[in-house]
């Protein structure tokens, strides 16, 4: 007997589905996943955004607000036997609370199942689905990111309660898989602190851990005879065109699980790639795929050695370092922000730069940013 499970990155918009190419865009989407997942058992899919949710809702924060079309959701509901959106992410509390229970609320309505997320009504943080006889728990996390108001929001990273939960439902379940929405944007590699988490889930007991949030697709690695895969790129992310080429390309992660006397997890990775142009999601050709699979094992292959490893994760983010020291060291407003903000080719505001700092201690990966050298000890 074989289970499958299919997952997906980020799916999203910053724009409302207006036009009719946008509509043609989930609609290509839909029959591109469709032709894909005849017998998924369960497809899983971060939900990059809010469904629902009103201006005035919207929170005090830096960085793109991400308003997802009802649509959209419908379209990626149809997909597999059961459907699970991930909800743990950095724009799931764009819109505050009342805009993450209307997002909860609209893709219950189309049949999917939330993880990832706490409400006054209950947490969504896992669930526990019976697949052919075997229960698999689907938990995710999020580091903190203007996605959390202390009480309700993401399920943020935190040790403890990822110890307790997990250990709790070990003996009771028959295979745990952990989502982690974190990282840097656009950079291959995992952050320590993102990678050290991956491995702590491994460690407790989980069986998988798949990751998101980078808009491209990274690395992976085995981690004591389990699979991390750090990065799966865009699911499809809205606006296109003024992105780079690895924006629009996507990974379908294809996890199948043997029922025998070892229940073993196969893991099996497709590349595709979005086409601005034709408006169709397609699979990259044989020779683009060994090309990115080749690029992405050179990365993975850094994975193993640790000074490297340090080394490389620095240099990939020297220059956002760089902008962000610069920042940090603003105390107050001077003629001539302006045109300095935009000689740095920046979309912070100076008026946010107190809601930066506040970014840059609390999520963990943009710490990692700031403190990581790539020097040996």
């Amino acid at each position: 007997m074989k289970i499958n499970i299919k997952f997906i990155g980020d799916v999203g918009h910053l724009h409302e589905l207006k036009t009719t190419s946008d509509l043609e865009v989930v609609n290509n989407l839909r029959s591109f996943f469709q032709s894909k997942t005849n017998s998924t058992d369960v497809f899983c899919w971060n939900l990059e955004g809010v469904i629902g949710g009103i201006a005035q809702d919207k929170i005090d924060k830096i960085g793109p607000y991400s308003h997802c079309d009802i649509r959209l959701a419908e379209a990626m509901s149809t997909l597999g036997n059961k459907n699970i959106a991930n909800l743990a992410n950095n724009h799931c509390y764009d819109f505050g609370y009342r805009g993450l229970e209307q997002t909860i609320n609209y893709i219950g309505d189309f049949g999917t199942l939330p993880i990832g997320a706490i409400t006054k009504k209950t947490t969504n943080a896992h669930q526990i689905l019976d697949i052919k006889g075997k229960k698999i728990l689907f938990i995710s996390f999020a580091e903190h990111e203007f996605n959390n108001d202390k009480t309700y929001g993401a399920n943020l990273i935190n040790y403890r309660s990822a110890f307790s939960t997990i250990k709790y439902f070990r003996d009771e379940v028959d295979f745990i898989i952990a989502q982690i929405h974190g990282g840097v944007e656009n950079v291959v590699l995992p952050s320590p602190s993102f990678r050290e988490f991956a491995r702590f889930l491994i460690d407790i007991g989980s069986d998988l851990v798949v990751g998101h949030h980078s808009h491209m697709p990274g690395t992976y690695e085995k981690y004591k005879n389990r699979d991390i895969f750090y990065s799966l790129g865009n699911g499809l992310f809205l606006p296109h065109k003024k992105q780079g080429n690895s924006w629009n390309l996507g990974t379908i992660l294809d996890v199948n699980i043997i029922s025998s006397d070892t229940d073993a997890i196969r893991c099996r990775l497709t590349y595709y790639k979005f086409n601005a142009t034709s408006q169709k999601v397609r699979e990259l050709s044989f020779r683009h795929a060994e090309n990115l699979k080749d690029n992405i094992e050179k990365y993975n292959k850094i994975l193993s050695c640790e000074p490297a490893y340090q080394k490389q994760f620095a240099e990939l983010t020297s220059l956002l370092k760089s902008k962000y020291q610069f920042f940090l060291t603003l105390p107050f407003m001077f003629r001539g922000m302006g045109r300095l903000h935009s000689l740095l080719q920046t979309n912070i505001s100076f008026g946010k730069i107190k809601l930066l700092k506040q970014n840059l201690v609390t999520c963990q990966s943009l710490r990692d940013v700031l403190i990581v050298t790539g020097k040996s000890k």
